[in-house]
């Protein structure tokens, strides 16, 4: 597997913020977050880079289906195949802030 881009993270602590990534040439698509936080983070995909739908997704630390984290773990695309863009948004905020980091990968050679 060949890591595309690795980031540092971004800080989301409002509503409607969202950390998007520039994914037409990976595979693969992982978050994570850390932080203290009281907010709802939506995963959302894009084919055109303006429209986003709600995409399901693995939550690493539960192993199970999840399209949002409500808590500091770690969440995966199943593919990234298909995309431009990926996007974790926040879509309900109370308080805190969570730190997003993120890395995306080409599985094939």
């Amino acid at each position: 597997m060949k890591i595309h881009q690795d980031y540092v993270g971004t800080t989301l602590d409002a509503a409607d913020e969202a950390v998007t990534v520039h994914v037409a040439d990976a595979d693969v698509l992982a978050f994570s977050v850390t932080g203290t936080f009281t907010a709802t983070l939506t995963a959302e995909a894009s084919v055109d880079g303006t429209t986003f739908v709600t995409i399901t997704g693995t939550n690493i630390g539960g192993n199970s289906s999840a399209s949002t984290l409500t808590a500091a773990g770690v969440w995966r695309t199943a593919s990234a195949q298909g995309f431009e863009k990926i996007r974790l948004r926040v879509s309900a905020y109370t308080d805190g802030s969570a730190l997003v980091k993120w890395q995306t990968a080409r599985t094939s050679k």
